[in-house]
């Protein structure tokens, strides 16, 4: 008996244990996807001149509204209409959340690929550029124009200054590596939501079965306590300034019980019971037959 509410209480606190675990894991979750999304969010607010303390509350609105709503989901068992309707609202307040703090890091990233794509336009134009000088070059040279040579070779020249110029600018940034810091940035948001989201529901769903449990358990005393009643009680002969009652009860589950003024105790046997009053002032007042018996 023992080592079974040992085992119980073992579970209990590996069960309380694992949700503090979860509910830390949500707390720094949310937060973190609060500020990433506020940033951008108090951008946009300041744009159209409005407080950027407003970002800050949309940010705590929406993450309090997604994991609030993943833990009150209802089971299956419950309206298919109304679940369906929370997973919904769940959907896109996550997409926005994640769109929102993936974009606090990704709108620079953004502007740089468009100036980095600007960048090949340019060299792609300067490139057609002398491209042409060379041929209009080869044309004058043929036709012994001296003038028209002349006047190409120094803007073939120029042209080639405007690629050197060009290639060595530090401005110039891998569009593929953009897209894949991109990927990266919105996959690693969108995990970390996700996995918020699924410890919130974890969370939920631990708590209920530990209020089910703990019903249980109150259902299985209260049936306990009904079945074990008393049937028969050997009453102790004290004076007035003992109060309670005082010897021993049985039980209609063939236990005992040895009840003094200071303590009790269970027996499984009458001796037992008996023996518990041996050297106390109450020993000899027992009665040998019962005091009380039920009527059933």
């Amino acid at each position: 008996m023992k080592k079974l509410e040992i085992g119980k209480r073992l579970e209990n606190v590996k069960r309380h244990f694992a949700s503090f675990i979860l509910a830390s894991l949500c707390i720094a979750a949310s937060a973190y996807m609060v500020m990433e999304s506020s940033g951008y969010y108090q951008k946009l607010y300041g744009l159209v001149g409005l407080s950027t303390s407003m970002g800050i509350f949309t940010a705590i609105l929406s993450e309090a509204f997604q994991l609030v709503l993943v833990i009150a989901l209802p089971s299956g068992q419950e309206s298919r209409g109304t679940r369906f309707l929370l997973l919904a609202i769940v959907f896109f307040v996550y997409v926005f959340t994640v769109f929102a703090s993936g974009m606090n890091i990704a709108k620079p990233l953004i502007e740089q690929w468009s100036q980095s794509s600007q960048d090949a336009k340019l060299y792609g134009v300067l490139l057609e550029e002398q491209k042409s000088i060379q041929n209009e070059l080869k044309t004058f040279r043929q036709q012994q124009q001296r003038l028209n040579t002349a006047i190409s070779i120094q803007a073939s020249r120029k042209s080639f200054q405007e690629l050197k110029e060009h290639l060595n600018s530090e401005n110039l940034i891998s569009s593929n590596l953009i897209k894949v810091e991109l990927v990266a940035l919105w996959a690693l948001r969108v995990l970390i939501q996700l996995a918020n989201l699924v410890c919130g529901r974890i969370l939920a769903s631990n708590y209920r079965k530990l209020d089910s449990a703990s019903s249980i358990d109150l259902k299985n005393q209260n049936v306990n306590s009904t079945k074990a009643s008393v049937v028969r009680k050997w009453k102790a002969r004290y004076t007035r300034q003992d109060k309670g009652f005082i010897g021993i009860m049985e039980f209609s589950d063939g236990s005992f019980a040895s009840i003094s003024p200071d303590k009790k105790k269970r027996f499984k046997t009458f001796r037992g019971a008996l023996n518990f009053f041996e050297n106390t002032p109450y020993q000899e007042k027992l009665s040998e037959q019962p005091t009380w018996e039920s009527s059933n």
